[in-house]
C-alpha cells in the first residue's frame, strides 16, 4: 500500500520551537552523509508533530525528529498494523514490506508509534507512524527490549512530568554494514 502524497498536505512536521526559547534544530547531515540526502522539498518528510531525513543509497531514514507534549499525550490502542509506503518518494526510493517477511526482523519504529500521539491530530499522528520511512530493519530482541525500554522511559517522564521533549533517532550506518534482501542492513 503506497499513501498519496496528497495525504501529507498539512504536514507541519518537527517544530523547532516547540520548547519555548530553547531551538532546537533538526540535524543536518554533512559530509558524505550529506552527501547521501534524498533529494525531497525542504530536505526532509513531514508527518503529524515529527519529520524523517532519508538516505538515498540506503533506503532508510538517516534520522528522524520528533516533538513530544508529554501534557497532552493521548494514548491509542494498537491495532493491526498497516505499514504504508510514502507517496511522495518514488517506491525504489524506501524500504518495504518484502524486507520484513520470513525472517526475524521488526519494522522498528524509528519515531515511537505512541511520540507523536498528542493534541487534536493523535490518531493521523498514530497513523503516520506506520510508514515504511519511519523504520529500520531491527532485530526483534533488541527493538521489543533494549530499545522499547529507552523509549518508555522518555514517554513515561514527558507524561509524568506533563513537559515537553524533542527526540533525534536514527541507525547507525557502518560501511561494513551486511547486505541482506539488497539492502545494507545497520547493525547499530
Amino acid at each position: 500500500m503506497t499513501s498519496p502524497p496528497e495525504t501529507f498536505e498539512d504536514r507541519e512536521g518537527y517544530d523547532e520551537a516547540f520548547l519555548g526559547e530553547f531551538v532546537v534544530p533538526m540535524p543536518v547531515a554533512r559530509g558524505s552523509l550529506g552527501d547521501d540526502v534524498l533529494d525531497v522539498p525542504g530536505g526532509r518528510l513531514d508527518y503529524t508533530h515529527f519529520s524523517v531525513v532519508m538516505s538515498k543509497s540506503r533506503r532508510i531514514a538517516l534520522f528522524v525528529g520528533v516533538n513530544i507534549s508529554g501534557e497532552e499525550s493521548v494514548s491509542i490502542e494498537r491495532s493491526a498494523d498497516k505499514w504504508s509506503l510514502d507517496g511522495r518518494i518514488p517506491a525504489d526510493a524506501q524500504v518495504g514490506e518484502d524486507m520484513y517477511t520470513d525472517n526475524l526482523l521488526d519494522r522498528g519504529h524509528l519515531v515511537r508509534r505512541e511520540d507523536p500521539n498528542w493534541g487534536a491530530d493523535a490518531d493521523t499522528a498514530n497513523e503516520d507512524t506506520f510508514h515504511f520511512t519511519n523504520c529500520s530493519p531491527q532485530m526483534g530482541a533488541f527493538n521489543q527490549r533494549t530499545w522499547l525500554s529507552l523509549e518508555d522511559y522518555v514517554l513515561k517522564n514527558a507524561r509524568k512530568w506533563k513537559d515537553r521533549v524533542s527526540v533525534f533517532t536514527g541507525p547507525v550506518l557502518r560501511d561494513d554494514d551486511r547486505i541482506y534482501r539488497g539492502v545494507r542492513v545497520p547493525t547499530a
